[in-house]
């Protein structure tokens, strides 16, 4: 009976250990998803106008031209049931799968969900959440650092609305995805011991995935740079070699896995140009440091900055400005640390040494040109804006600033809820109240601007009052923090936490729901915008068929007159594909092809990415009739907008007409012929110099420029030709003869079509530098070509297979080599 009694004491016991051990789990889940619920509406309440539904956010000019653009293609594809690899809306056609920036992606599933009529205000749902996930995954990883709630919560304020972090989310999700991924990756380094190896593995293996697939290749490079060299700090600090092999095992069968759209890039790098591939003018100067303490210092918004003649690159600059509050405490940290005169130099407990370490690696890169030229031999001698290197200087330097604080956080804070609440109250209402007389105070300043000779800029003394009013501020509540007297000490603490976070928070607002993001200009010279939600809806069906109707669209391309005060000119890019139609200006991301930027195009046409044009007058109409443009279309509101005025009706004669439309002069070169003639050329070099002759075009119809082909002896040109598909696909159906003819496609010449002649595989050659050629055989009649993007292909599914498997086999042997041990 004694024993029965026992065995139930015993059970009982058991049993109200386990809800003992729940409950407090549950309690402390819901205590950290406190600080996930405040992250997440501060992202609401930045995003409050597009939640709200009075305005669509559409970010800067690159998220419209770029990331808003290429996932309306991706929406189109899966809503026609095919997700089409090839865009034919602009600069002739390019793959879409081989964006350094950007792949189809989950999200792209999401925004389709939600139909394609709502697809940027899907979008700008999207990213308010991933601006949200930023911040939950910075403080995860801050969390474990500095092992204190407040300090962990700021910085991951910081991080999630830093001046570059705002910045990435205004231009592609893809892009910002990085911001994610990099607390993810150190979090899991970190946390990297002998009973989690498989399954540290296994996470960080998808998260390599996930970074190489998915994300900006460039950023993600910088990512890299962080990840392993944390690695390889952890594996010395704790001497053990795990951390190191873990990261760089996960990191090659992420790499392996993500190949084949590596390759595809490979190969994009082989046919386009980004003009200097030299080490070109760094255009982040020394000096733009002082962005650090002020975002706004030399200018709040891009068209601000252009009234003043501030020849500064805003968008890629020194953009790690968070609050005016940070670089002072970190610089007081760095002083004095944990007790100790330069103390996080030395701090291996908290990796404190390290992100100090890193941050300095990263501001060398801006500020030691030797430093540079480093990170330029690592890139392969390819030209980038390297001040981008600071995406992976923001997680160490919030790192820091949660350190310092919690080194700062007094002893004497109430621990019990309720005087903890209370007291965090009190200093919230004294920490916004603070930052707002310094707004206020700085605001006294607007419009004033001061010269320094001596760097040839201007700055903004409304950003230099902010700067000097935070600096006395942080002295007297630094002092306070730093006193003998326990109230003061922690008053001063939660005040200063507060203050970083509301000054943050300041600056970001302004950035994303200032005047100027409601300009009359949609992005005027390159700002933010937000657009009425009236505005930018996609367009009707019916009126886009309207539209090709008056453009024969099917026969002819078309180019498009942009506002050089839309985002610096860049209109065509979202035009294109926005009413599905066949442009042969536009932007894309890697840069221009080769072949396109070989044609004689006249000065302020061609640039590194793009060719625009912002001028009626002067229009290379020979050359625009060589590639089959018969219009020319005034970027008016309708076209840009879908706003109500303006309309698309009528092509005009000749001049811009009320309709906005210009017709080509010259006779217009077939999208598909049979030439009279052919002649062999070395490369497409050679054939621009054949066809663009003593400032005449060449009649590629009479003869056309074929490279690598054995010429036969005669061609024909007799027979009918149709033309229908578009995108990955295209049908041709012709004539038969009975004699050998050359087929000409009027589309741009790229690796992976592959093109059949009555169902038997043919050759596609490069032919009038940008354009393809097919030799028919006598009584053929019909050819078709299909782009294959290699991320389709089926090599490219070794690659996933072989991913797949590394991943399998590298978990299981860790598995067991743990059970082993």
């Amino acid at each position: 009976m004694n024993d029965l009694q026992s065995g139930g004491n015993a059970v009982t016991a058991s049993v109200g250990t386990h809800v003992t051990r729940f409950r407090d789990r549950v309690s402390r889940w819901a205590y950290e998803a406190v600080p996930a619920c405040v992250l997440i509406l501060l992202s609401i309440a930045l995003f409050r106008r597009h939640i709200l539904g009075t305005y669509t956010f559409l970010g800067n000019p690159d998220r419209l031209n770029n990331h808003l653009k290429i996932l309306m293609h991706h929406v189109d594809g899966l809503a026609s049931g095919h997700l089409s690899a090839w865009s034919e809306f602009d600069l002739l056609g390019y793959d879409t799968f081989a964006l350094p920036y950007t792949f189809p992606n989950p999200l792209t599933w999401i925004t389709y969900w939600f139909g394609p009529e709502n697809i940027y205000i899907t979008a700008g749902f999207v990213a308010t959440g991933l601006l949200a996930c930023s911040g939950i995954c910075a403080y995860a990883f801050v969390r474990s650092v500095a092992r204190d709630r407040a300090a962990a919560l700021v910085a991951a304020i910081l991080y999630q609305f830093a001046a570059i972090t705002v910045l990435k989310i205004s231009q592609n999700d893809m892009s910002f995805a990085v911001f994610i991924l990099i607390p993810l990756f150190a979090l899991a380094v970190r946390r990297i011991g002998q009973r989690n190896l498989a399954s540290s593995f296994l996470f960080m293996s998808l998260l390599a995935f996930v970074l190489l697939q998915f994300t900006f290749l460039q950023k993600a490079a910088y990512a890299a740079i962080l990840i392993g060299a944390y690695a390889l700090y952890r594996s010395w600090a704790t001497r053990d070699w795990r951390p190191i092999f873990i990261a760089a095992s996960s990191m090659v069968t992420g790499a392996v896995a993500a190949f084949p759209r590596l390759y595809s890039l490979a190969i994009a790098m082989g046919q386009y140009t980004r003009g200097d591939k030299g080490l070109g003018p760094q255009p982040i100067l020394p000096f733009e440091i002082l962005r650090w303490f002020d975002g706004t210092l030399f200018g709040q918004h891009f068209s601000e900055a252009t009234a003043v003649v501030n020849g500064l690159n805003l968008s890629e600059g020194f953009l790690l400005y968070t609050a005016a509050f940070t670089p002072f405490l970190l610089i007081f940290g760095i002083v004095r640390y944990r007790s100790q005169w330069f103390g996080l130099a030395v701090d291996k407990q908290r990796d404190g040494a390290f992100f100090l370490l890193f941050l300095v690696f990263c501001f060398s890169v801006i500020g030691f040109p030797p430093v540079l030229k480093l990170i330029y031999l690592l890139f392969l001698k390819v030209d980038f804006l390297h001040g981008r290197i600071l995406i992976a200087g923001l997680l160490p330097l919030v790192v820091l600033i949660a350190l310092v604080l919690a080194d700062l956080r007094p002893s004497s804070l109430p621990q019990s809820s309720n005087r903890a609440i209370g007291s965090w109250l009190i200093a919230l209402v004294a920490g916004i109240s603070i930052v707002v007389a310094i707004e206020l105070i700085a605001g006294t300043y607007v419009g004033a601007w001061r010269p320094v000779q001596k760097w040839s800029i201007h700055l903004n003394l409304t950003a230099v009052a902010r700067i000097i009013a935070s600096a006395a501020v942080f002295s007297v509540v630094f002092a306070a923090i730093k006193s003998n007297r326990p109230r003061w000490a922690r008053t001063g603490y939660q005040i200063m936490c507060v203050m970083l976070a509301a000054q943050t928070f300041a600056g970001v607002n302004y950035q994303i729901n200032g005047v100027h993001t409601l300009s009359e200009i949609p992005f005027e010279k390159g700002n933010f915008y937000s657009a009425p939600r009236s505005m930018f809806h996609p367009p009707a069906s019916q009126d886009i068929e309207r539209l090709h109707q008056r453009l024969q669209s099917a026969q002819f391309r078309s180019i498009v007159i942009c506002d050089p005060r839309n985002g610096g000119g860049f209109c065509a890019a979202h035009i294109g594909q926005y009413w599905r139609l066949r442009l042969v200006d536009g932007y894309y991301g890697m840069g221009v092809s080769s072949r396109i930027a070989a044609l004689p195009w006249k000065a302020g046409q061609l640039g590194m990415r793009e060719v625009m044009f912002t001028s009626r007058e002067s229009l290379p109409w020979r050359l625009l009739a060589l590639l089959n443009v018969k219009y020319a279309l005034l970027g008016n509101n309708r076209l840009y907008r879908n706003a109500a005025d303006g309309t698309v009706d009528s092509p005009g004669s000749g001049t811009v007409s009320e309709t906005g439309i210009m017709e080509n002069p010259f006779p217009v070169t077939a999208r598909v012929f049979f030439p009279k003639a052919i002649e062999r050329v070395a490369d497409f070099g050679d054939a621009a110099d054949k066809i663009f002759r003593d400032n005449k075009v060449a009649d590629v119809t009479e003869r056309s420029f074929v490279e690598g082909f054995s010429l036969p002896h005669s061609v024909s040109s007799q027979g009918r030709i149709s033309l229908s598909g578009e995108g990955d696909r295209l049908d041709i159906r012709f004539d038969p003869a009975n004699e050998e003819r050359f087929l000409v496609v009027n589309e741009l010449y790229y690796p992976g079509w592959r093109a059949e002649i009555n169902a038997v595989p043919t050759v596609i050659y490069p032919t009038n530098v940008v354009m393809r050629g097919l030799l028919v055989p006598p009584g053929a009649n019909a050819a078709t070509l299909i782009y294959v993007a290699f991320t389709k292909s089926p090599a490219a599914l070794w690659f996933y297979l072989a991913g797949l498997a590394a991943l399998v086999i590298g978990t299981t042997m860790l598995w067991r080599g743990a059970r082993t041990r």
